[in-house]
C-alpha cells in the first residue's frame, strides 16, 4: 500500500490540481444518509491524503439555476487561469451543472484532466442524451470508468479520451468497525421505492434464508416472516448492520434485472458492493451485471440468474469453498477501506 502511495506522489511531483464541485445541500446535513456523497467524499480524501494535491473546491450557488450557473462558470474560470498550462487537474464526475460545464469544457484541452465517473445519467434515465454525454467526457484526457464493460460501451459509442478501469469503488471506513454476522441472512441495501422486486421476494417459499432490509422507503405488502426492514444508518457506521450476504439486485422483477436500471447494472460497479464487501459480506450478484467477472475472479461470492434459485445456489456451496469465499471478502475489504483501487487507477491516470 505505501508503495502506490509514494508511486502516485512520484508521478505527481508538479501537484495534482483537484476541482471539486459541491453541492451546498452536503454542508447542511442532508446528504449524510445518502451513499453518493460517501463515494464523493472517499474520493476527495484518498487524493487529498494520496498526492501532492492543490484542493480547489468550487460551491454551487443557491440561486436561480440561470445565476447559479453563471456562477459556477465565473468560478471555474476563475479556478482554471491560475492553474499552469499542461498541469494535470482532477475532477469528479458529474459536475453539478453539465450544461454549463459543457461551455468551459473547451478549455481542459489546455491540461492534462482526468475525470473519475460516479455516475452516467444518460445512460441510467435518458438514453436520447448519450451523445450529449459522450461530448461532455471527450473533453477530459483520461476518463476512470467503473468495469470493463463500462469502458467498452462508452468506446462504442464515441468517447476519445484515454480510459482506465477502476474496478471496484473504495469504502473508507475505521478498522475497528464490524457488523454483526448472522449466518443465512441476506442484507439489501439502497433506494427501496425502486426496488420492486423486493414485495416478491419476500413471498418466495425459502426455508433457510431471510433478508434484512435498510434504505429509506421500504413498500407496504412484503412478508415480515422472510423479510425484516432495519431502517437506515449513516454510511460512516456500519455496526448496526446484521448478515452474510449483500445482495446486488435491481428493479422490478425476480426474475431478471430489467429496464434501465438492469441495462444500467451491465455498466456500473455500484457503490453498496463496496458497502457489503467494507462490510464483509460474500456477494450474491446478477450473472449479466458488470461486476460478476469481479466477484467470480476475487473468490467473493456467487453469481445467479434469477432471485429464485437463491436458496438452492447458497445450500450447493461446499464448506470448502465458503471459506474460500470468506478469506477472498477478508482481503478485499481491507484494500476497499484503505482506498486501494482509486490510488491504483489515479496512478495509472496521471503516467497517460
Amino acid at each position: 500500500m505505501v508503495g502506490i502511495i509514494n508511486t502516485i506522489k512520484a508521478q505527481n511531483m508538479d501537484t495534482l490540481y483537484f476541482l471539486d464541485y459541491l453541492a451546498p445541500s452536503l454542508f447542511q446535513g442532508k446528504g449524510k444518509f445518502v451513499a453518493t456523497s460517501k463515494a464523493r467524499e472517499d474520493v476527495t480524501k484518498i487524493v487529498r491524503d494520496n498526492c501532492q494535491c492543490e484542493y480547489l473546491p468550487i460551491i454551487r450557488t443557491k440561486q436561480s439555476k440561470f445565476y447559479g450557473a453563471l456562477v459556477l462558470l465565473y468560478k471555474t474560470w476563475g479556478q482554471l487561469r491560475h492553474i499552469p498550462k499542461g498541469a494535470t487537474v482532477f475532477f469528479q464526475y458529474p459536475i453539478v451543472n453539465n450544461q454549463a460545464f459543457k461551455l468551459i469544457a473547451p478549455l481542459f484541452k489546455r491540461f492534462h484532466s482526468i475525470a473519475l465517473v460516479h455516475d452516467l445519467s444518460s445512460y441510467r434515465y435518458h438514453k436520447r442524451l448519450v451523445k450529449e454525454e459522450i461530448a461532455i467526457l471527450n473533453s477530459f484526457h483520461t476518463v476512470i470508468v467503473h468495469s470493463q464493460n463500462m469502458k467498452e460501451r462508452l468506446l462504442k459509442d464515441g468517447l476519445k479520451s484515454k480510459m482506465v478501469v477502476l474496478k471496484v469503488f473504495d469504502y473508507l471506513l475505521n478498522e475497528k468497525q464490524v457488523i454483526h454476522k448472522q449466518v443465512n441472512t441476506i442484507v439489501f441495501a439502497g433506494g427501496l421505492t425502486k426496488s420492486i422486486f423486493l414485495k416478491e421476494l419476500s413471498f418466495l417459499p425459502f426455508k433457510n434464508i431471510r433478508f434484512n432490509v435498510y434504505g429509506k422507503g421500504l413498500m407496504n405488502g412484503v412478508n415480515a416472516k422472510n423479510m425484516a426492514y432495519k431502517g437506515t444508518f449513516l454510511p460512516d457506521d456500519i455496526t448496526g448492520i446484521e448478515g452474510e450476504w449483500g445482495l446486488l439486485w435491481e428493479g422490478t422483477s425476480i426474475e431478471s434485472c430489467q429496464g434501465l436500471f438492469g441495462e444500467y447494472l451491465k455498466l456500473i460497479a455500484p457503490h453498496k458492493l463496496s458497502l457489503y464487501i467494507a462490510c464483509g459480506l460474500k456477494i450474491i450478484v446478477w450473472e449479466n451485471s458488470a461486476m460478476a467477472p469481479f466477484i467470480l475472479q476475487n473468490k467473493i461470492g456467487v453469481t445467479i440468474d434469477r432471485l429464485e434459485n437463491l436458496e438452492k445456489v447458497i445450500n450447493n456451496i461446499s464448506p470448502k469453498k465458503m471459506e474460500e469465499m470468506d478469506e477472498g471478502v477478508k482481503e478485499i475489504a481491507c484494500e476497499i477501506r484503505k482506498g486501494k483501487f482509486l490510488k491504483e487507477a489515479l496512478s495509472k491516470a496521471i503516467r497517460i
